[in-house]
């Protein structure tokens, strides 16, 4: 156990703006002086003054001198002297933090053996270590943090950078050490007050706050991924709440503020720790149906409440279950068990007139479509989640569910087929030897054709018409030649497949094209769509990944420049009040000429000066005689 500051920091800044005061008043900063300035100001009586400027001295936040008074009835007297610390002194060379972590008091205090904490035994509910080498909980809780287990470094900082965001746009004053960590000071009557504290008084910082944060420094911090885990960012947001209290004392505004912060936080962090999908989903918000995306595994759907409404469950505690609702609002609660009914109940019972159920029950039809396609091996065509889609994901749904085309659409695409998507689509086949696109040889179309049975190719009987202006085909004309257009296509595909299926197959018996046509055209399908389509569906994922990311980070370097400029403007306003509160307070210790309304030398009586004889002679003339009140 260490002593290492006996005085309380609240004390320690009213006795630096005693001392402060008086040096600006031109008085020496004795304890006579300091007493009555405690006095007047904060009500504290001579005696506790005189124990705190002793713990003070001690602790080298004062220092004190003798010295003999030169004027006045205290010349020739021997007396001490109150100074404030050295402002050039920015070494700390402290391991350990002055204050308990806990109270924010001073006292018999023991140090840490994992940072730079300390507590008073008295605060402390549970110590691990020895004698000699304590650890307090905030260490424990970093070290043994495993609320979330299954997620990446990565995106546990993203989530993190999430709530800074919040926090942010909520407590704005909280984002700069620099800027809520100022003391300001006025002196002079109420009306012509003015600050002689501000920013050159940040040296108090030093002496007091062992080491600053602010949701600046959390963000940055959670951008550069330096957060293992969940405890160690509550850690920083708990020091913020400790730095306000010591610099400005446990019941001030800004104090009330960082708490509310702080609940605010770890309430966004209980959230997180429920379902960080269902964070990630919020704060994204990629589209209007970000709610009914499925989570992974899937949340239990009740009705909850009362009223009934549907909603997820998120946690289950004892009797009690923590759901978001479905519906406009998507509002949190903790319920009893005994007050939920199963989604499968019927509903008709529970139905409602009313646009929120409506909402709700439309979200939840949607949530329930998803995640019954999630759960089958094909992509689901309803939803309008954009997901990126893996090579697994696209290989099973192809062996699963194959793609059936028309001979149409097969045209279209049988130019762009790969050879090494036919490699991965079969499996079972030989080494296929490479052929050159483009239309296969006559005699491969002569025996395919020549196979085919007379009703796949209509033979037209029209006979031959003149030279010149070409004749408008009929409807029904035009279908027929479409028809034999794709059949034709088909058997020119079937020839390429069967011609393959010679060469490879040299040592086994060949079949006849009638039966191999109609099953090899199907695996060409198979292939040529599966080809076309997994190129497709891959960049797709790849390129929504990509935007999303670079919005998140135009997002937030915007907020940061909007913060920026926040803060500037801030600094400026704050400027000009001063400068103007300083001009008016000199404007007012001064006398106006009553006639001219320039700056007055020769008083005349009570309320009335002028600027030279000129003016006095006139008004005298107009007015001013008949009622002057100087004596004569």
């Amino acid at each position: 156990m260490y002593r290492r500051r006996m005085s309380c920091p609240k004390a320690v800044q009213q006795l630096w703006d005693a001392v402060k005061v008086t040096r600006c008043q031109h008085q020496v900063p004795t304890l006579e002086k300091i007493a009555k300035y405690m006095s007047r100001t904060h009500s504290v009586t001579e005696e506790e003054v005189s124990r705190q400027l002793q713990y003070c001295v001690r602790d080298g936040l004062l220092l004190v001198k003798k010295s003999k008074g030169s004027k006045g009835a205290k010349l020739g007297i021997e007396q001490e002297v109150y100074r404030l610390p050295e402002v050039e002194n920015d070494d700390n060379n402290e391991s350990h933090d002055w204050y308990c972590f806990e109270c924010h008091l001073g006292g018999d205090v023991i140090p840490c053996q994992g940072c730079h904490r300390a507590y008073h035994v008295a605060c402390l509910t549970n110590t691990l270590g020895t004698k000699d080498k304590f650890i307090c909980t905030v260490c424990q809780s970093c070290d043994e943090d495993s609320s979330l287990p299954n997620i990446k470094l990565s995106k546990l900082n993203m989530l993190l950078t999430w709530v800074c965001i919040v926090l942010k746009d909520r407590y704005s004053s909280l984002v700069n050490s620099s800027e809520f960590l100022r003391r300001s000071i006025l002196i002079g009557s109420p009306g012509a007050q003015v600050d002689i504290g501000g920013a050159k008084e940040s040296w108090r910082v030093r002496y007091l706050v062992y080491r600053p944060v602010d949701l600046g420094t959390m963000m940055a911090a959670a951008k550069s991924q330096k957060y293992p885990n969940v405890a160690a960012f509550l850690a920083h947001a708990q020091s913020i709440v400790h730095s306000v209290v010591i610099f400005h004392g446990a019941h001030s505004d800004l104090a009330d503020k960082s708490r509310q912060m702080l609940r605010e936080c770890l309430s966004e962090i209980a959230q997180i720790r429920a379902c960080h999908s269902c964070y990630e989903a919020a704060a994204r918000r990629e589209n209007r149906h970000w709610f009914c995306k499925p989570c992974r595994p899937p949340h239990t759907l009740v009705f909850a409440g009362s009223p009934y409404m549907p909603a997820k469950v998120l946690q289950e505690k004892d009797d009690k279950l923590e759901v978001v609702y479905f519906g406009p609002e998507h509002s949190r609660a903790t319920v009893e068990r005994d007050s939920t009914l199963p989604i499968t109940d019927p509903v008709g019972y529970l139905k409602k007139n009313c646009p929120a159920w409506s909402k709700a029950m439309d979200e939840l039809a949607r949530h329930q479509k998803m995640l019954s396609a999630s759960n089958q091996p094909s992509d689901s065509e309803d939803s309008d989640v954009e997901e990126p889609i893996s090579k697994e994901k696209i290989s099973l749904v192809k062996e699963t569910q194959p793609i059936v085309k028309s001979p149409s659409s097969l045209k279209r695409e049988r130019f762009s087929s790969d050879e090494e998507s036919v490699k991965k689509e079969e499996p079972k086949k030989e080494v296929v030897v490479k052929k050159k696109r483009g239309r296969p040889p006559k005699n491969s179309l002569t025996s395919v054709s020549a196979s085919s049975t007379p009703s796949t190719t209509p033979v037209s009987t029209e006979p031959k018409r003149k030279p010149g202006r070409p004749r408008r085909k009929k409807p029904e004309e035009e279908v027929e030649e479409k028809l034999s257009l794709d059949k034709q296509l088909t058997s020119e595909v079937a020839s390429e497949i069967s011609n393959e299926e010679e060469i490879k197959t040299e040592n086994q018996r060949p079949e006849s094209p009638t039966t191999t046509a109609p099953s090899t055209t199907k695996n060409e399908e198979e292939i040529v769509s599966s080809s076309c389509m997994e190129p497709q569906v891959r960049s797709f994922g790849t390129q929504t990944v990509k935007k999303e990311k670079a919005n998140i980070e135009i997002i937030a370097k915007l907020k940061e420049e909007l913060d920026e400029v926040r803060t500037a403007h801030a600094e400026e306003l704050k400027t000009l009040k001063e400068t103007h509160s300083q001009e008016v307070a000199a404007t007012k210790k001064k006398q106006w000429c009553y006639n001219c309304e320039q700056e007055a030398i020769y008083h005349c009586c009570w309320n009335t000066a002028y600027c030279s004889t000129e003016c006095q002679q006139v008004h005298w003339q107009r007015e001013h005689k008949r009622v002057c009140r100087r004596k004569r």
